[in-house]
């Protein structure tokens, strides 16, 4: 299948574009745009810009893969329409810093993109990319909080899972009013909670039968103060069972009574685990088979968080891209397990939006996955920034 393969090496400071390349067919163009220093005409840069953009849409309208690293700048940098079905696969590659030299940035292009020419391509990279259109429309409608705008700007971490830098919607006061330009202050925010996400992906990648079926009608760390509680002078609340069992599984310590005697399937995953990343390519895999390698990680601990990390990163971006198609602009915004809905406060619409949302976010992998696993959630809602009233827990 023929494929066309972007890289941009973007200024760190301002985000625009240094030095950009496209490959097609073995033919490669790379081109100057914004260098410090280069007196490039503006004109002359909004030429590369619309070649490129040229090249991106002609291969969606005849069907060739995409493949980019950052595509969610690209897309900024190429003034590339949101409402178009990319098919980009993003490499979510550490971005490159300019090395000053037109003549090295310009090989270090050329060298990624044979290798993104050959690369086997991966379903999470998919996902990626069309989430990454969605963070892009989040970020430019922005927020409005208390009659001021505000632009939360999206990015990734190693992981997947999105962070924000300018404006951060967490550090809000439960009296605050958030809604966008194309909401109303008078409408309810309706909050889409997934219950202990990072351990329900830890339930299915270790296959523990007695963590699974914890999520049917309670949770992990209630079942887990139930057990250490029952027939014992000890009492610890639900947080204390939820800071062993975290602890447990953060250490790494598949001796400790919660992943032996609780959770021993679980424990079991956790020793194969360790195990697996003492061979000599000691590698762990996310749930869409995203590898992270304990050579480039800080060490075993960090392979396993980014594994459970990276999987809770896939199901979000598979439910944020379909919750943009169904609402668009009624997304307000997604925080780590969480999306968060704008709508009128008419019963009517409310239960419907509610149905729909509980549709796609309680099966995420829904057409991924021939299992298609159920994520539990628990719907709220408020008038008021993080002030919610619980309404339902779906499972």
């Amino acid at each position: 299948m023929r494929r066309l393969c972007v890289y941009t090496i973007f200024d760190h400071k301002t985000n625009r574009p240094v030095t950009t390349g496209i490959l097609l067919d073995d033919k490669i163009i790379v081109k100057e745009m914004y260098r410090p220093g280069a007196g490039k005409l503006l004109v002359d840069i909004y030429k590369i810009r619309d070649i490129v953009a040229a090249a991106i849409l002609s291969a969606v309208k005849d069907g060739i893969e995409i493949v980019a690293s950052d595509f969610k700048s690209h897309i900024t940098a190429f003034n590339l329409p949101l409402h178009v079905d990319y098919p980009v696969y993003d490499m979510h590659m550490s971005p490159i810093i300019s090395s000053g030299s037109m003549q090295q940035d310009a090989a270090d292009i050329r060298k990624i993109l044979q290798r993104f020419k050959t690369q086997k391509l991966k379903e999470y990279q998919r996902i990626l990319a069309n989430a990454d259109v969605v963070y892009k429309d989040l970020q430019d409608t922005g927020l409005i909080v208390g009659y001021c705008n505000r632009k939360p700007i999206y990015g990734h971490t190693v992981t997947g899972r999105s962070k924000t830098s300018g404006f951060n919607i967490q550090g809000l006061s439960t009296n605050d009013q958030v809604w966008n330009k194309a909401t109303s202050p008078d409408n309810v925010l309706l909050h889409f909670d997934w219950i202990c996400a990072d351990i329900r992906i830890a339930a299915l990648l270790s296959g523990d039968e007695k963590l699974l079926a914890s999520f049917d009608h309670s949770d992990p760390y209630t079942i887990l103060m139930d057990e250490i509680n029952s027939g014992s002078g000890e009492k610890l609340t639900r947080d204390e069972a939820k800071t062993f069992l975290l602890k447990s599984i953060n250490s790494m310590d598949y001796t400790s009574d919660a992943l032996t005697k609780t959770y021993p399937g679980l424990g079991d995953w956790i020793r194969r685990c360790d195990v697996r990343l003492l061979s000599q390519d000691g590698y762990l895999e996310t749930i869409l088979k995203r590898r992270f390698k304990l050579s480039n990680c800080k060490n075993k601990l960090a392979v396993l968080n980014a594994v459970m990390q990276g999987s809770v990163a896939h199901a979000m971006q598979l439910v944020i891209r379909k919750a943009w198609e169904l609402f668009g602009a009624g997304l307000i915004t997604e925080i780590h397990d969480c999306l968060v809905i704008s709508c009128a406060r008419d019963p009517k619409i409310i239960d419907n939006v509610i149905s729909q949302m509980t549709k796609i976010m309680l099966h995420p992998f829904d057409g991924i996955l021939s299992s298609n696993p159920s994520f539990p959630l628990k719907v709220n809602i408020g008038t008021r920034w993080a002030k919610w009233k619980h309404l339902r827990t779906y499972r």
